[in-house]
């Protein structure tokens, strides 16, 4: 998979659906994403308030489900790319991953 993804999350207050542009890596069926603008972000506090949200890569729509911060250091086994990418943060956020269905709908997150 390459590095670059965007995670869709909604406001936790407003409801808006944003986007935002990270770098990812699939490890198995967790997805591990580089907090380059920190633990603190909105979209980070956003997926965190619902639990849930979803993930775009080379087209395909992903649901993400159970996001938990963890440091860097406590991260487990990264890749090569991921291990670099890292070296930029402190932090990663770790969240489960689930192709959605094909209805291509971002805010339809059943699998």
């Amino acid at each position: 998979m390459p590095p670059f993804a965007v995670i869709e999350h909604r406001g936790r207050r407003s409801g808006r659906p944003y986007r935002t542009p990270v770098f990812a890596f699939r490890r198995g069926s967790e997805v591990v994403v580089v907090l380059s603008y920190g633990r603190n972000s909105q979209w980070v506090q956003n997926l965190e308030a619902a639990g849930a949200g979803g993930l775009i890569r080379a087209r395909r729509r992903y649901k993400i489900t159970n996001p938990q911060v963890r440091a860097v250091a406590q991260s487990g086994p990264l890749s090569r790319l991921g291990r670099f990418a890292s070296s930029f943060a402190d932090h990663v956020l770790i969240a489960e991953l689930a192709k959605n269905d094909a209805s291509g709908d971002p805010d339809n997150h059943n699998s």
